[in-house]
């Protein structure tokens, strides 16, 4: 179908690839709005998923029930626009943390993300990976994810020349602590506030999926506890939203897991 594209804008946030918001008129006279992401010319991460394998991810995890964007096309020729892109439905939501935290009009969808975030998790780390096509995600070697990301890190450390006591110190400390993990999934790999579109009524989609992998799904709850990611609200250990214990039983509530 011939397209009439109209009110395209660039959207904010993203660090890891370029978003564009554009309305579409299709010559059989239907319409709707869209977003594009497109790769930068630069990655911050090697292991990051490509266009045509978050679309197929996408596609997954839209059949899956999870609250994703549905994506609708992907080019993974260079051209018509210098690089791979792909386009998905547009969302309604903020997704800027510092404004989910702070917005009035969001003060009621504070109340309810922890539970929905919990549950949304839950199902997330319950999609079939190995039945959906989905090789192509990095996987842990060992009964220990743990410990191999502590590995990446020392190899990253050592290819940028980088020797500092206090990260070496820490590091063999995780090395040595390194837990066994009682159980493997798929994991978002980046959920955290800043990567949800959030509107009045709470969640309104989980985005920026390009960091998935399969692992230990306690990476995910410890993740979004950090402290980098409570922008600001750092008495509130889960999201800067609930405390951490009872984000927790939320999660084993949605999860069936201890």
């Amino acid at each position: 179908l011939s397209t009439q594209i109209t009110g395209a804008q660039v959207l904010a946030g993203g660090a890891s690839r370029d978003s564009w918001a554009f309305s579409a008129e299709f010559s059989d006279g239907t319409h709707g709005q869209f977003v594009l992401r497109r790769d930068l010319p630069t990655t911050m991460n090697d292991t990051a998923l490509t266009r045509a394998q978050e679309f197929m991810l996408l596609q997954s995890a839209y059949a899956h029930g999870v609250r994703c964007p549905r994506v609708r096309w992907m080019c993974i020729d260079p051209e018509p626009l210098g690089m791979p892109f792909l386009i998905m439905d547009y969302v309604t939501g903020i997704s800027i943390g510092r404004k989910v935290m702070t917005a009035p009009e969001l003060e009621s969808a504070r109340k309810v993300l922890p539970a929905q975030m919990a549950a949304q998790l839950a199902l997330i780390h319950s999609l079939d990976w190995r039945g959906q096509e989905l090789g192509f995600l990095s996987q842990p070697t060992t009964s220990s994810p743990s410990r191999e990301a502590v590995r990446d890190l020392y190899a990253l450390l050592d290819r940028l020349n980088v020797a500092i006591p206090a990260l070496e110190y820490a590091l063999r400390w995780c090395d040595i602590h390194a837990p066994e993990a009682p159980r493997i999934t798929f994991i978002h790999g980046d959920f955290r506030v800043g990567n949800l579109l959030v509107d009045a009524d709470g969640l309104a989609a989980v985005i920026d999926w390009e960091f998935a992998h399969v692992g230990d799904p306690t990476e995910e709850l410890g993740y979004l506890c950090l402290r980098d990611w409570r922008f600001g609200n750092d008495a509130l250990r889960a999201a800067g939203l609930s405390k951490r214990e009872s984000f927790l039983i939320e999660y084993e509530k949605a999860s069936g897991t201890t």
